[in-house]
């Protein structure tokens, strides 16, 4: 019994390896998953079933990613805001001071962001 559970987890496993690769690898719509997936031999239930459940894993992703980069976005501010008034109080006796940290510190991690998933290392 524990073989048979074994090999249709494997087969499971499987079937949601080749669909991510359809939908994230070679950029197949979910229309267009299923259709291969059914080709396959999978039943539309279960072709449904497999490519909502991965829709939910990429939206779940993307959320966390979304969360993840706002929290770096806030501490880059925070940063670029302590810049501004060292450097402003710093200067407070006729030198000079960093008038825009927050942008300039915020441009530094939205490119930093853009350069490592849209271009190659060699451009940024």
């Amino acid at each position: 019994m524990e073989e048979q559970e074994r090999e249709a987890q494997e087969f499971v496993n499987r079937v949601y390896s080749f669909a991510a690769n359809l939908m994230f690898e070679q950029e197949k719509s979910a229309t267009e998953t299923k259709r291969i997936l059914v080709e396959e031999g999978l039943r539309e239930e279960d072709a449904e079933v497999v490519v909502t459940n991965l829709q939910n894993q990429l939206q779940q992703a993307k959320s966390e990613a979304g969360n993840k980069n706002m929290l770096y976005g806030a501490l880059w501010c925070i940063g670029g805001l302590v810049v501004t008034a060292l450097t402003y109080s710093a200067a407070s006796d006729g030198g000079t001071y960093v008038e825009h940290g927050v942008p300039y510190c915020l441009a530094q991690y939205s490119s930093s962001k853009v350069c490592g998933k849209r271009y190659p290392s060699r451009y940024c």
